[in-house]
């Protein structure tokens, strides 16, 4: 069956959302309309439970020949990096704050260094809701694909793909991590926990995750 990572998108950029926003508040379009709008048109996931969504990510990454650029301010940036102070082969680091944080990101995506574009954005749902748009626009110049994530939800973007062309099921914030590897082609290593949220294309079944969350089919 035909997953909806069968190509590496380049670069994969997954920024983590510190504003409380959720793919699913009916409120999203006034609070973050940037937001309501990729949720309006890609899929989107619910996700619970604690954790670091990027956990073990930038190891797996270098592991696998691919370069890498990582922003944030500096608690940030230690939590991104899994506590390493020494930078990875491939990996390229900055401390941003504030809107500078979307910007390095966007300038990232255009020098075309890097397969993999990690970050941490601050502030509320108007600074996630800028930082996501600005993000998108440039990811769609690209092959790129960007997973933005909060501690409520997942938005997946993709130039080309439409909702109808990839799905998420509901999950663990512990579940982010493994998909961002499996968009990439890379196999979770061992001891990484979670699963990928993306779901096989063509499976129209409405499954239930493990928290009992049925998300319908499209």
């Amino acid at each position: 069956m035909t997953l909806v990572h069968a190509a590496r998108p380049r670069p994969l950029v997954l920024l983590v959302l510190d504003a409380a926003v959720s793919p699913e508040d009916p409120a999203l379009a006034s609070r973050a309309p940037g937001l309501a709008f990729l949720a309006q048109r890609f899929p989107t996931a619910l996700l619970g439970g604690s954790g670091e969504v990027t956990q073990g990510v930038g190891l797996t990454v270098a592991s696998a020949g691919l370069a890498q650029f990582v922003c944030g301010d500096a608690a940030a940036l230690g939590r991104l990096r899994d506590g390493r102070t020494e930078a990875l082969d491939g990996e390229d680091t900055a401390v941003t704050a504030g809107s500078a944080t979307g910007d390095a990101v966007v300038q990232a995506i255009r020098s075309g260094r890097y397969d993999v574009i990690l970050a941490d954005v601050p502030g509320g749902a108007a600074e996630a809701d800028a930082a996501v748009g600005a993000v998108a626009a440039a990811v769609f110049d690209t092959r790129g694909a960007l997973l933005a994530c909060s501690r409520a939800g997942l938005w997946f973007a993709r130039a080309g793909d439409e909702r109808s062309r990839a799905d998420l099921r509901a999950g663990q914030a512990t579940d982010v991590a493994p998909t961002a590897l499996a968009l990439l082609g890379i196999p979770a290593p061992a001891g990484m926990t979670g699963s990928t949220l993306l779901r096989p294309l063509g499976d129209a079944a409405a499954p239930t995750d493990r928290d009992g969350y049925t998300r319908p089919a499209r």
